[in-house]
């Protein structure tokens, strides 16, 4: 077993409280089928790889769709968006595998990267 398949279940109680009456012995199996890749299972990078998709899926994916899926069941029209670019800013304080941080599309919104030059 793995630390992701160790660490899953402490994880999965933050979902299951909110949506599944705190019974999470039915979705950790299918978790760990989507989320475990196994061609490497024992590589660290892929594992962390897999962690970081699955934490950012639970804690920003999931809610935002289905607050989206709530509100377009109003007369209202709904938009989502992925933002993943990496962003050169921010390179240096990031690690190489981090794409985009959460709110880092605000930059991109309100034109902050147009007004930087090649000195910073």
């Amino acid at each position: 077993r793995t630390e992701f398949e160790d660490n899953l279940p402490t994880e999965l109680h933050w979902i299951a409280d909110q949506y599944l009456d705190s019974s999470i012995s039915s979705i950790v199996q299918p978790v760990i089928d989507q989320y475990r890749e196994s061609d490497r299972p024992d590589d660290p990078i892929v594992i962390r790889d897999q962690y970081i998709q699955f934490l950012t899926d639970m804690v920003f994916t999931a809610p935002t769709v289905m607050m989206a899926g709530a509100a377009s069941a109003h007369p209202v029209e709904v938009y989502l968006y992925e933002f993943q670019p990496r962003t050169s800013y921010f390179a240096a304080d990031r690690p190489s595998y981090v794409r985009a941080d959460h709110g880092d599309d605000l930059f991109y919104m309100f034109g902050i990267p147009l007004l930087l030059d090649e000195t910073g």
